[in-house]
């Protein structure tokens, strides 16, 4: 629309025929503030795709689990993934999931955890089959899959946990609130790595 020209029929049907529940590359992914998508914003986009066309498999792989044994520092590797059948189970009645990524932030391995990569603040919302919209914010632990021996090809990032609490508001929030949370410092969540 150019000014103040009111859109003729033949917009008002195109824009009314477009079905804003179904990822487009227009709408997917939600960045907001950001003019390429880097690395973690990369994989959880990928992981969302997952989750909006039921591959819950894929979706699912995307979750790393610790080699088995004893973490460098002595600790004991933690697996932070929820069984296969509460995940999908835990979508059961979500038709999408709209996920708004913040930059990512790669803070690099540390000691006893070297397979983390960095934390990146996410506001997830959800639309259910009943009609109704959820929404959290929170953070994501991303990293790489050790493998025994190292592997000389890339290895993709990987969801290490996550940690995300309600929002709160009686609706739908908007971009001012999502870009609010998406300046969370991460390191103020209980994150387990």
């Amino acid at each position: 629309m150019i000014g103040r020209a009111l859109p003729d029929t033949t917009t008002i049907a195109s824009a009314l025929a477009i079905n804003c529940y179904l990822p487009t590359a227009a709408s997917s992914p939600f960045v907001i503030g950001a003019a390429a998508l880097d690395a973690g914003q990369i994989a959880l986009t990928n992981y969302y795709r997952h989750i909006n066309t039921r591959d819950y498999i894929s979706a699912y792989a995307t979750w790393l689990h610790p080699l088995p044994g004893p973490k460098p520092n002595g600790a004991p590797a933690e697996d932070y993934r929820t069984p296969y059948s509460d995940f999908v189970a835990g979508y059961s009645d979500t038709l999408y999931v709209f996920g708004y990524y913040g930059p990512y932030n790669e803070s690099g391995a540390f000691s006893g955890h070297g397979y983390v990569d960095g934390m990146i603040p996410t506001v997830l919302i959800g639309l259910h089959t009943d009609g109704s919209v959820t929404s959290y914010y929170g953070c994501y632990v991303l990293g790489f899959q050790a493998s025994n021996p190292p592997s000389a090809s890339p290895v993709p990032l990987g969801i290490i946990s996550g940690t995300f609490n309600p929002i709160t508001t009686p609706y739908v929030p908007n971009g001012n609130v999502i870009r609010g949370y998406l300046g969370l410092d991460c390191t103020t969540l209980s994150l387990k790595f």
